[in-house]
């Protein structure tokens, strides 16, 4: 069941032209070889085709283009298949075009104050504002209870009761994170944008807006042009979002881009994993769990390199313990260890520029 034929419908398009913008239609007719085809069939097929033999096919955000007409500024928004009357396999397909609205008439200020109508110039907009969000606590400062004499009070560790076992599920703890939210308008979407999406910042950079109109606390001139100025280190930032808007500003089809920035002081967007578990590695040299050593000469074909730990009643144990970063249980007491993972994207936000006011540092 597919499409067997399309083709221009000259009789179905429509126009219409006013102050708040263009709108057109263009039709197109559709065979399909069976009558069990709907409407998403036809919509699939041109989503996922822009050619039919050497007919250019539209689909949702592609400007109008219907014979000898075109407006690269009008995009189509809608779709709408109606089957032909008196026939199972005959479709008349409209697409719709619309230019953006034209937004109220503004005037801007570029970095250096001066104004302008063109909103490509206009300086970067900021606004700032908290997130709280849960995490499990990896780590913490023991203060007091214990009587094994296995932590030392204020000394930072995993989370474990008297017998040193690492607490499951674990404690969770409310964090904060800083939210920045850049404004900006571009002559087209960033083609960085998809690759800043949950990108971490993988070197230090520096963010800077400039508003040469600020004051002091009495309100006069201060004497400086910075709104903010701020530095962030590795992998405290990650961009949440980049959302772009085409509008008509000023006369100007233009982007209208927002960019969503998260700023994790405390923690970062790399995971320290607290190094645990059930199995301790078992390769060349490591112990064998019974006062000798595994060795590569004996060693059979298909051995799992990992071997269950046991209790001193020789029980496989069930609850996790602390391991020592080289797959070998953790001396009783001695300082946990954590393993550092990177989970997110990580890029240079010198790269961001189109959409981000960063200055390397």
């Amino acid at each position: 069941m597919t499409i067997t034929d399309i083709s221009l419908a000259w009789t179905g398009t429509t126009g219409t032209s006013s102050n708040s913008g263009r709108e057109w239609t263009a039709s197109y007719n559709v065979e399909t070889d069976s009558h069990l085809d709907q409407t998403k069939t036809i919509v699939d097929y041109f989503k996922t085709h822009n050619l039919f033999g050497s007919l250019d096919l539209p689909y949702l955000d592609t400007y109008y283009e219907f014979g000898n007409d075109i407006d690269r500024v009008a995009l189509c928004d809608t779709i709408t298949p109606k089957r032909k009357d008196g026939s199972q396999k005959h479709w008349l397909v409209d697409f719709h075009y619309k230019t953006p609205e034209e937004e109220e008439e503004e005037t801007g200020e570029t970095e250096e104050g001066e104004a302008t109508n063109n909103p490509l110039k206009w300086r970067t907009t900021c606004d700032v504002s908290f997130i709280e969000y849960s995490r499990p606590v990896a780590k913490a400062i023991y203060r007091d209870g214990m009587t094994n004499g296995l932590i030392e009070p204020a000394q930072e560790y995993a989370v474990v009761n008297s017998a040193m076992v690492v607490l499951d599920p674990p404690l969770d703890r409310a964090a904060m994170q800083q939210l920045f939210r850049f404004g900006k308008y571009r002559h087209r979407y960033p083609d960085g944008a998809k690759d800043a999406f949950r990108a971490v910042n993988s070197k230090p950079f520096r963010i800077r807006v400039r508003d040469p109109d600020l004051v002091d606390e009495d309100g006069d001139p201060a004497h400086t042009d910075r709104a903010l100025d701020a530095t962030f280190q590795p992998f405290q930032c990650q961009i949440s979002s980049v959302n772009g808007a085409l509008v008509r500003k000023n006369g100007k089809t233009v982007w209208q881009l927002s960019t969503e920035m998260l700023v994790d002081y405390e923690f970062g967007f790399r995971v320290d994993v607290l190094d645990r578990g059930v199995s301790a590695k078992a390769g060349d040299g490591d112990p064998d769990g019974m006062g000798g050593e595994f060795s590569a000469i004996d060693d059979p074909a298909g051995r799992p390199r990992q071997r269950q730990l046991v209790d001193p009643n020789g029980v496989p144990i069930t609850e996790p313990v602390l391991l020592d970063g080289n797959g070998q249980p953790l001396d009783l007491g001695a300082d946990p260890v954590y393993i550092t993972w990177s989970i997110y994207p990580e890029a240079d936000y010198m790269d961001f520029v189109d959409f981000l006011p960063v200055r390397r540092i």
